[in-house]
């Protein structure tokens, strides 16, 4: 049962991620874009991904309402 669910966890990260490239494809200043892409990747392990495209919502969004938020995934992954 565990690993049903996490196959489509896996799935459902893969469709996301998807969707966001596809996005991203078409223009990329839309910030929430980069925002999810960096949040899949992180869930995903990816520290590279996470850390460029958290770091481009926040240049794109300088007054981001989860500024705080997205900082402290950003901390973290460079600690680790």
């Amino acid at each position: 049962m565990i690993n049903k669910y996490k196959q489509q966890q896996k799935s459902n990260y893969e469709a996301a991620s998807n969707a966001y490239q596809k996005a991203l494809s078409l223009t990329d200043e839309v910030p929430e874009v980069h925002r999810g892409i960096g949040l899949i990747a992180r869930k995903q392990g990816d520290k590279a991904t996470t850390t460029t495209e958290l770091t481009t919502y926040l240049r794109l969004l300088p007054t981001a309402r989860d500024r705080l938020f997205i900082q402290n995934i950003l901390d973290k992954v460079d600690k680790t």
